[in-house]
């Protein structure tokens, strides 16, 4: 699949979800102090389901389209 370009978009709008099993693991304690300590802004997290809510598509995908696109 073509890799979706982000150079136009807001930091705001990048969100990164994925480590391996392995360095989950290893900062654990670093990982869950930062959440403990970190505030949480129920707007903010509002405002990311809202971009995911428009961008989703309930339809199947055909493979096709998916592959050209290069994202779901």
């Amino acid at each position: 699949m073509t890799p979706v370009s982000i150079v136009s978009t807001q930091i705001d709008d990048v969100l990164i979800v994925h480590k391996t099993p392995e360095a989950r693991l290893i900062h654990r304690q670093e990982y869950a102090g930062f959440l403990d300590a970190s505030k949480y802004y129920p707007d903010v997290f509002q405002s990311t389901i809202d971009q995911i809510s428009i961008l989703i598509d309930n339809a199947k995908p055909f493979i096709n389209k998916v592959l050209n696109q290069g994202y779901f």
